[in-house]
C-alpha cells in the first residue's frame, strides 16, 4: 500500500486511490476500478499470505524483463 502512496489511511478509502487512474493501463481494460476496494484487497492479501511473497515477486519481475526488453546487465538479481 506505501508503494501506491497510500499512507496511513485506512482501507475503506482503497477504492478512492484508483478514481482518477489509468486502471485499463495498470490491469487491463476488463478490470474497472470499482471492484477495486478495500473487500477485494483483503480477498487478495489473504491468498498471498499462503505463498512466498518473494517467489510471487520473481515471476512478474520475470515477465516484466522479458515483456519490455529490459536489460539484466546491471542488475542485482538473484532468487533465494
Amino acid at each position: 500500500m506505501n508503494g501506491f502512496a497510500f499512507v496511513s489511511q485506512p482501507l475503506y478509502l482503497f477504492s478512492h486511490f484508483f478514481e482518477d487512474k489509468a486502471i485499463e493501463h495498470l490491469l487491463g481494460e476488463r478490470i474497472k476500478g470499482e471492484v477495486l476496494n478495500n473487500d477485494k484487497l483483503g480477498i487478495v492479501m489473504d491468498k498471498l499470505s499462503k505463498y512466498k511473497l518473494t517467489r510471487i515477486f520473481i515471476i512478474i519481475e520475470l515477465s516484466l524483463i522479458n515483456k519490455y526488453g529490459i536489460s539484466t546487465k546491471y542488475s542485482h538479481f538473484y532468487i533465494f
